[in-house]
């Protein structure tokens, strides 16, 4: 008689991956897994089981073609790679399964761009796993026939979760780089984000298993706090930022001089628009103002308050990344501002080398952490390194 696969998962733990990240095999600090060429590798690594131990050659048909394998976090057998290898009995064999693909991430959620390609690659496998844990859960409360059992696997799951939300934290203390750039500090990077997806199945578990864990807290946002108020180090970390976007407006400090600055500049470019359209009948663009073409005449004491920018627009917004989001002066970044202020000072002050406005939107894009690949790699010569230059 075949075991039940669900009676077979219920005696792990559904969080085992996250504890082999944290302690074990799958650490980012083990040689093997530093040296992975893609995230593959370590989705492969974590989801290959043992299903069926010693199991006769005549027999393993049946053991194969009985059991429903998605348990473990498949969306279908075709996802599965179902292996025999021999034992050291040459009537037995042991009967392993393994993902054939990763799984697509199908959350919105708001992370630091990845610094290295190990960081990528354990943020990918991250994302792979964190869908995996969905569809165990859902297999568990859509297929349990005794839904006495459920309780007791949503209290092991959270007693675990709270272990190893406490020992990512430790780990990412650990490892926080005191010259806070997070490019020189991959290993900060994995861990941090470990947490963040650690903080993520416990808000999902609150919604999933609601009336067996009504202690929960409510949003990821409270429970991100939590881990702010655990953690001195992470009102230092340069990326924190990004997951406290909500409170942007509240956070960042207006600067009366640099508004009254953009008032000032707006009323000269407006009355340069009254005097083109009085004695040329010339509509001024909002878009291109006609103060920039060359065959217009301009007022003898009109000056263009806009510089040209002759490198790639992406490299200079990403300046303004550097100094608003990594680099910090005495634990405050260079630069205090909302995002969209930024984008839009930004768009007031500078052209491309066309001579041509620069989109606030397009600008507001590169400047969203998210959107790394908006920017200029890190090693690209097109990437001007800020920190860089102020240690020359």
């Amino acid at each position: 008689m075949l075991i039940p696969m669900l009676d077979l998962l219920y005696k792990q733990p559904d969080l085992s991956v996250f504890e082999r990240i944290i302690k074990d095999d799958l650490s980012p600090l083990l040689q093997e897994n530093i040296d992975i060429k893609t995230s593959f590798v370590l989705i492969q690594k974590a989801n290959k089981r043992l299903i069926f131990n010693n199991v006769l050659r005549d027999e393993v048909n049946t053991f194969t073609s009985g059991t429903d394998f998605t348990v473990w976090g498949y969306n279908s057998i075709k996802d599965i790679d179902i292996t025999i290898v021999e034992s050291s009995n040459p009537e037995l064999v042991n009967i392993y399964i393994s993902p054939k693909k990763a799984y697509k991430f199908k959350e919105k959620m708001e992370l630091p761009p990845p610094p290295d390609e190990l960081s990528r690659f354990y943020l990918e496998f991250l994302q792979d796993e964190f869908e995996r844990v969905k569809i165990r859960a859902n297999k568990i409360s859509d297929d349990t026939i005794d839904i006495s059992k459920i309780p007791g696997i949503v209290k092991r799951n959270n007693t675990r979760l709270k272990q190893l939300i406490h020992d990512s934290a430790f780990l990412f203390n650990e490892y926080y780089n005191d010259d806070r750039r997070i490019i020189n500090n991959p290993n900060s990077y994995i861990f941090f984000i470990l947490q963040l997806f650690l903080l993520r199945i416990k808000l999902f578990y609150c919604k999933k298993f609601k009336e067996f864990c009504p202690t929960i807290a409510d949003t990821e946002e409270s429970l991100f706090n939590e881990f702010l108020f655990s953690i001195p180090a992470l009102f230092r970390y340069p990326e924190i930022a990004i997951m406290l976007d909500a409170k942007e407006t509240n956070k960042c400090k207006q600067i009366e001089t640099i508004i009254n600055k953009e008032k000032q500049k707006e009323n000269k470019l407006k009355e340069y628009s009254n005097y083109l359209n009085a004695n040329q009948n010339l509509i001024v663009s909002e878009k291109v103002p006609e103060y920039k073409k060359s065959i217009i005449d301009k007022p003898e004491d009109f000056v263009p308050d806009k510089i040209k920018c002759n490198s790639q627009i992406n490299a200079l917004v990403g300046v303004f990344y550097q100094l608003s989001n990594t680099i910090t002066v005495n634990g405050e970044f260079v630069i205090e501002t909302s995002r969209r202020n930024l984008a839009k000072h930004i768009s007031n002050i500078f052209t491309d080398k066309y001579n041509n406005d620069l989109c606030i939107n397009t600008i507001d894009t590169i400047l969203r952490p998210s959107k790394y690949k908006k920017r200029p790699h890190p090693n690209s010569d097109k990437n001007i390194d800020v920190f860089e230059l102020l240690l020359k």
